[in-house]
């Protein structure tokens, strides 16, 4: 990883995960009460540590519906994301709609850390790797499932032979395999509705190594203040 090369990395990683505790709790947060709001049990919940491997956790029961398990999930993704811009907009629009100069040093300093916690919340958006399995496992789960009465008997053929009668026989695997996919997004639609959005955390969460949630950031940090300036176009911070 790129942080490993810089001296000390290890010392700022944990100086920005304590800065930025307020956006683990959050995170956190939304995993108990969407958890709660499906009616699972919540055994335990750690809403910030600095030991341990993780910065903080819930523990819970297993979502029943692949619904439930995308919501508790994603939740913390949705919920920090709301806060990061919300808070980005309160903090630009006062100073959009007083002007820099107009500001006293501590509207200043509210306005730091109104941004603060906006920051906070970004930096500690994306859904764990556990979050990410959890649904991925879920889908591949109903995915066996998705099973087709008139097509068992070649399944079950071809998976009772070796791998080299499986190749030649691959023409009919590709058919087979086609309209069991076809038949699985008609009976499963909410989970191939929900396959873009994974794919997009999938690739932030790998790249988050190379800095994808300070990209991430900095992208609601802009949007915000692209949005800012069609409302108050005459003002310029």
């Amino acid at each position: 990883m790129i942080q490993r090369k810089i001296p000390g990395w290890h010392r700022v990683q944990r100086a920005i995960l304590l800065s930025t505790a307020l956006g683990v709790m959050i995170h956190e947060l939304a995993h108990k009460e969407m958890a709660e709001e499906f009616n699972l049990n919540v055994q335990e919940v750690k809403y910030f540590q600095m030991e341990g491997g993780k910065a903080g956790y819930v523990k819970h029961d297993t979502p029943r519906t692949y619904t439930g398990m995308v919501a508790v999930s994603i939740a913390p993704f949705i919920l920090n994301t709301a806060v990061a811009y919300t808070a980005f907009v309160i903090g630009g629009g006062y100073v959009f709609y007083h002007g820099p100069s107009a500001l006293q040093h501590w509207e200043w300093v509210l306005v730091g850390a109104d941004i603060w916690i906006g920051i906070s919340a970004a930096l500690h958006a994306f859904p764990s790797r556990q979050d990410i399995g959890n649904i991925w496992a879920a889908a591949k789960s109903i995915w066996k499932e998705t099973k087709i009465p008139i097509l068992q008997p070649i399944v079950a053929k071809l998976k009772n032979h070796n791998i080299v009668f499986q190749l030649i026989l691959l023409p009919l695997w590709i058919p087979v395999l086609l309209i069991r996919g076809a038949i699985f997004s008609l009976w499963n639609y909410r989970v191939m509705l929900s396959f873009p959005v994974m794919g997009i955390l999938v690739v932030l969460d790998k790249f988050k190594p190379f800095g994808s949630h300070f990209v991430f950031t900095a992208a609601l940090l802009w949007s915000s203040y692209y949005s800012l300036s069609f409302i108050f176009p005459h003002t310029t911070p």
